[in-house]
């Protein structure tokens, strides 16, 4: 028959009301975890001596529809070294910019945390990548957070190399990444029971991404 379903009763992928007030259509197959981490490969492009270049790249993105505390990893890896001149030093800074939503309020944090490579030729470029779970503000005087209160989280990363003597030959290839977790991730809808999933969280708690 067109349109059966042959699940054993009502489940997340059930794609018909069994009571009341239920929008199945809102049950979609996408967890909502699949923007809370992200990994990206960027190249800064081969440019003639002069300012520092930069490439810019967004990557986590949270829409959770209700508090928690988080946690998180910043991570950088070198794919693709250029190839410099003997006593050139090259410095490539990866800073993580984040904005921290939470009711109906914003903070933009940029800079919120720093990974440095820095080398000489010609000494080779660090194969080894940098990460870190922590993240330093002006006063933290080395202490560092490992947490922070939000539901809405917007992550970005800008990449920034500075050179001597010559340009970039061939360009840099570096890879990029935020995760985010939230510290106690408890969802609403694990403890649903045969009740309207639509009715019992009036905040659009499982609606989260």
């Amino acid at each position: 028959m067109s349109g059966q379903f042959d699940g054993d009763g009502p489940s997340r992928s059930d794609p018909f009301a069994r009571a009341f007030g239920q929008q199945p259509w809102l049950r979609g197959a996408v967890t909502p975890w699949h923007m809370w981490g992200t990994l990206e490969t960027l190249t800064i492009p081969i440019d003639p001596p002069g300012p520092a270049r930069q490439v810019s790249q967004q990557l986590s993105r949270v829409n959770y529809r209700r508090p928690d505390t988080w946690h998180w990893l910043f991570y950088c890896r070198i794919v693709q070294a250029p190839v410099e001149s003997e006593g050139n030093s090259i410095i490539v800074a990866v800073d993580f910019n984040c904005i921290f939503g939470l009711g109906r309020a914003s903070v933009t944090l940029p800079g919120f945390q720093r990974l440095v490579f820095n080398w000489t030729a010609p000494a080779p470029a660090p194969v080894e990548p940098l990460w870190s779970t922590r993240a330093l503000s002006p006063d933290d005087e080395g202490q560092g957070t490992e947490q922070m209160v939000a539901e809405d989280i917007q992550c970005s990363s800008l990449i920034t190399v500075s050179t001597v003597n010559v340009p970039l030959t061939p360009a840099l290839i570096i890879e990029v990444g935020s995760f985010f977790a939230p510290k106690n991730h408890i969802r609403p809808d694990w403890l649903q029971l045969d009740q309207s999933i639509e009715a019992q969280f009036p905040g659009s708690e499982i609606q989260g991404r």
